[in-house]
């Protein structure tokens, strides 16, 4: 079965939110309903719970299935085909722990960003045996498209939604805002939603 991993920082908020995001939206895409789905953290107090304003977006299934942060291992990068991260640090982090991973780990910002110019969606990507496995297939288009095109920057401060800083926010990251006020906090969950949202719809993106 093939495995796609999603790698925050904590485990508690941004890749638990957006595990549960892309495991729904991904049941409803042909050839997509059984790929599992997991996350994981580079910096992990293991056992912690999800936090409560990411948990209140999963609703039921979080008290059906608590989640319990842990931390990222050697062997799950090496067993997933496809890995998508919150933000750059969690990618640098994950290279280091694995660097033949590298080829398949990209912040979830970026794989939208490399897939946006495709001239077919991401879901026909064929390059495996067969393409068995979409994941690996689409993980292999998305390298390729790497140093290709390029990619955003970091954004001016003023067109930042994150408060009270003068500092330019990341247009490839999912910023973490955690630990940062409600509205910093809400953010970040809205964020995490339109990331989804834009990698699913390059997904099922009809041919043009």
């Amino acid at each position: 079965m093939a495995r796609l991993l999603v790698v925050c920082k904590a485990n508690i908020c941004r890749s638990p939110l957006i595990e549960h995001l892309l495991r729904v939206r991904l049941a409803g895409i042909a050839g997509f309903e059984d790929i599992r789905v997991v996350s994981a953290g580079v910096d992990v107090t293991s056992g912690h719970r999800m936090c409560e304003l990411a948990a209140a977006e999963i609703g039921n299934q979080a008290a059906t299935a608590p989640h319990r942060a842990r931390g990222v291992t050697q062997a799950m990068l090496d067993s997933a085909s496809l890995v998508l991260t919150a933000g750059r640090a969690e990618r640098s982090a994950l290279a280091k722990l694995s660097p033949e991973s590298r080829t398949r780990v990209f912040t979830l910002k970026e794989a939208v960003a490399l897939a946006g110019t495709a001239d077919q969606p991401l879901a026909e990507q064929r390059t495996t045996d067969g393409g068995a496995d979409r994941l690996a297939d689409i993980a292999t288009h998305l390298n390729a498209r790497r140093g290709l095109l390029l990619l955003p920057t970091h954004e001016h401060a003023s067109t930042s939604w994150w408060p009270f800083t003068k500092k330019p926010t990341d247009p490839l990251e999912i910023p973490d805002g955690h630990n940062l006020g409600d509205r910093a906090h809400r953010a970040t969950i809205r964020s995490a939603h339109q990331a989804v949202d834009q990698f699913v719809t390059l997904l099922e993106r009809p041919r043009s």
